[in-house]
């Protein structure tokens, strides 16, 4: 093997693992991995090799205002003043620690953060399983993964069950993809379509597979991202450029009046020692000593502030580029949004529930016309759909700790607060078995003890529990409509449905009882329409970028407060085309 797999989801497993020269039981051998290592490099994502103290001590000298500072102290020793020379050589000390001392921190905190986010993982090596630190994989590696586990390197999937994984860090998209074995994928259009692969930075919310590593390090989709952003190229800030072009206009100054003074001296019969004494004397004075010290620490304050808020930057100048800032273009999943999904509406045969936070009791209401329900007053339909939402559920959520899909945790999290909690939930309805979510049926069901009898509850896409539930077509046609209109209003829907039997092995998708649909939203997080309405009175222009559909992009532009005359989505083909005259407008808006 001599270099890494290229589109490793468009071959055959047979062919990809012969081309890895590994068994997908034993996995590789030591001498294989050695020979890897040293051909393929660690699996990390390299950075640019932070800097020296030395240079990052240098690079405050590299202003052309502190050159000029530096020559005049130089010029004042050459002519004998010393503490002309000492007090502009103690400024130029003080402006360089400052900003030393400042830009070192920020770099030390960084490199800490770099060395918490290394991990281990579990692969198979010579018929062992065994832990490494994830900067050890190679291609070839054979690894195995479970819900929680972050993905280290991109994988090929050779076996899975019940497998989904949030790619939210490289696609935007908060809902996780369900993955799966697939011998091959011929026609990929982005990430999002290679079903058969995990790209190393997502991580497994639901289900075991096990994998093979494709690519690792650079090589890996992540890496290749990180490379395009190393690759940019290092601007010169605001500032530096208006301090470099005030400091050619005093230095033109300086020379022209120098050279004035000098000359007049001399056609009015001075002697020519002294004036040359006057203007070099002259010069000095107007190279202001005070301005790189102000600027430094003024920069310096900035830079302290923004760590105060947990915000790093590891270049002083570049406090001032940030200042300077005229149009944020912002992702949505997890900077607008929480990327976290909430149940925002339920809707049932009896009416549609809204879904909202209580900041006093710190936790979610049913609430319908705009008034709280409390469970003693809700239906029993209504209950039992907020149970089988919590039941017909693999993921487990406490107060300080949650594990699997992120609309799972959102069902439990709706019942727990109101309802019951998911331990008392399952002592009321015992698990006995489960039917897997299949991408068949596109339904899960799970079976439950129920007073000599058993509950069956399912869950899964509206079409399928709704064609399985409901005998009228007219009824059918209804419940379809309204989970296209709460789908195009940008909500994730599920649909529940239940079954009380006296049989354990009844087929579970036939005769069910239609309970309803519940309408789910990464919701926008709560500081962000006050960021936004700051940026707005400071002249910044807000932009946002998402692979959502349109609907579910112009909600949450709603919800966290842009401007309604800004909220015309333009998608990513538009902008790749040429540019019509109306599109040019409607950015410009």
């Amino acid at each position: 093997m001599r270099s890494q797999i290229q589109n490793p989801w468009n071959l055959p497993m047979q062919s990809l693992l012969a081309q890895l020269e590994v068994h997908p039981e034993r996995g590789l051998s030591l001498d294989q991995v050695k020979q890897r290592q040293v051909e393929f490099g660690q699996n990390r994502i390299e950075t640019k090799k932070p800097p020296t103290w030395l240079s990052i001590f240098l690079r405050q000298f590299k202003s052309l205002l502190v050159g000029l500072l530096a020559m005049a102290a130089l010029v004042a020793v050459l002519t004998g003043d010393l503490s002309d020379a000492l007090a502009i050589l103690l400024v130029l000390l003080i402006n360089s620690l400052i900003g030393f001392v400042t830009e070192v921190r920020a770099i030390s905190s960084m490199e800490s953060l770099r060395k918490m986010g290394r991990t281990l993982c579990r692969v198979i090596r010579e018929g062992r399983q065994m832990k490494i630190s994830s900067e050890d994989l190679v291609p070839g590696d054979i690894l195995l993964l479970e819900a929680g586990d972050v993905v280290t390197a991109d994988l090929r999937i050779i076996e899975s069950h019940n497998l989904n994984a949030d790619e939210s860090a490289l696609t935007g998209e908060s809902v996780p993809v369900e993955k799966e074995f697939k011998d091959r994928i011929e026609h990929v259009e982005g990430i999002s379509d290679r079903t058969n692969m995990l790209m190393k930075g997502t991580h497994i919310t639901k289900g075991v597979c096990r994998a093979v590593a494709t690519s690792t390090g650079m090589s890996t989709e992540l890496g290749k991202i990180a490379s395009l952003t190393s690759a940019a190229k290092e601007e010169v800030t605001p500032l530096e450029k208006r301090l470099d072009h005030l400091g050619r206009r005093l230095l033109w100054l300086t020379l022209v009046i120098s050279i004035f003074v000098f000359l007049s001296g001399l056609l009015t019969g001075k002697d020519p020692i002294l004036m040359v004494k006057t203007a070099i004397a002259l010069a000095v004075a107007t190279v202001p000593e005070g301005l790189p010290i102000v600027a430094t620490i003024a920069l310096a304050k900035g830079l302290w502030t923004m760590a105060r808020r947990n915000a790093l930057v590891n270049k002083l100048s570049a406090v001032e580029t940030l200042g300077a800032t005229s149009i944020i273009v912002t992702d949505k999943t997890g900077t607008l949004t929480e990327n976290k999904m909430t149940v925002s509406e339920v809707l049932t045969s009896e009416d549609l529930f809204s879904v909202k936070w209580n900041d006093h009791t710190k936790r979610q209401e049913l609430h319908k016309n705009n008034e709280a329900l409390s469970s003693s007053e809700m239906s029993a339909d209504l209950t039992r759909l907020i149970e089988v939402a919590g039941l017909c559920n693999d993921a487990t959520f406490t107060e300080n700790s949650q594990m699997g899909d992120p609309m799972e945790i959102a069902l439990l999290r709706l019942s727990a607060d109101v309802l019951v909690n998911e331990e008392v939930l399952k002592k009321k309805y015992p698990r006995d078995s489960e039917v897997p979510f299949d991408a068949q049926t596109k339904m899960m069901a799970t079976i439950h003890h129920l007073s000599g009898k058993y509950l069956i509850a399912v869950k899964g896409a509206p079409e399928a529990v709704i064609s399985q539930s409901l005998s009228s077509e007219k009824e059918r046609e209804r419940w379809l409509r309204q989970n296209e209109a709460l789908a195009s209003r940008g909500l994730r829907v599920l649909a529940m449905a239940d079954k009380e039997t006296s049989q354990k092995k009844e087929e579970p998708y036939k005769n069910l009882r239609f309970l309803g649909l519940i309408g789910l939203i990464d919701p926008a997080r709560k500081d962000v329409p006050l960021a936004i309405d700051q940026c707005q009175e400071a002249g910044i222009r807000v932009i946002m970028a998402t692979g959502d559909q349109a609907g579910t992009a112009v909600k949450i532009g709603q919800d966290i407060g842009l401007p309604l005359d800004t909220l015309t989505p333009v998608s990513g083909s538009e902008l790749e085309g040429e540019w019509s005259d109306s599109l040019k407008k409607r950015l410009e808006k």
